[in-house]
């Protein structure tokens, strides 16, 4: 229980807590907020919280109402996957996923200022789309228990290496040399990079629509 106006005044900059205390420490001074433990956070939550720039969300929430984040300009989060279309903003420098077995189409399209994205054991699906015009980023990561997909200097991978899926287009690069045991080139891979040159090895056998 919080009684209502206890941070009346208070200019609270960060702010570590549990769902139900949202209401109470919500102001337009925030700057980060850690959500500790809860299932919901609420519709308009944070909404008009000017200076929010970020967030870090417990893997326990299941459920975020409608513009729980509106007005934020949010620069990192530290999410899981459901919390993508409440979290996503043109703002995006950061993003790590904790959780989450889906990176659905379209997931950060056109965050134009997503430098880097850290993708969690968990994931098993990452839609060809979902980084599509994101035109800084540079530096995918995925953790090393990830049955499914891998990182090999910042660009995704098949696990296996094989497959090469995704090149991060925010590389400055202009020239780029796919690994020897790449066999395959997947759809979109190269779509809107910088490259002027790309040096593809013997082994690739298959290159996908748009690459």
């Amino acid at each position: 229980t919080i009684g209502e106006n206890a941070f009346a005044g208070c200019p609270i900059e960060k702010a570590t807590i549990p769902t139900n205390a949202i209401p109470f420490v919500k102001n337009s001074a925030l700057k980060e907020v850690v959500i500790t433990s809860g299932t919901e956070i609420p519709a308009n939550a944070f909404e008009g919280c000017t200076n929010l720039i970020s967030i870090v969300i417990a893997d326990s929430i299941t459920t975020i109402g409608e513009n729980a984040f509106a007005g934020c300009p949010i620069e990192k989060a530290t999410i899981p996957a459901l919390a993508i279309p409440f979290i996503k903003n043109s703002a995006l420098k950061e993003v790590v996923i904790t959780s989450g077995a889906e990176i659905p189409a379209n997931a950060f399209a056109d965050c134009a200022n997503l430098t880097s994205i850290t993708l969690p054991a968990t994931v098993t699906s990452i839609d060809i789309s979902a980084f599509k015009g994101c035109a800084a980023l540079a530096t995918i990561t995925v953790a090393e228990e990830n049955a499914n997909y891998k990182s090999i200097d910042g660009n995704l991978y098949s696990e296996d290496g094989k497959i090469l899926l995704k090149y991060a287009i925010g590389k400055a690069e202009e020239s780029f040399t796919l690994p020897e045991e790449v066999t395959e080139i997947g759809a979109c891979v190269f779509m809107d990079s910088k490259l002027k040159e790309i040096i593809i090895p013997k082994a690739v056998t298959s290159i996908d629509v748009s690459a």
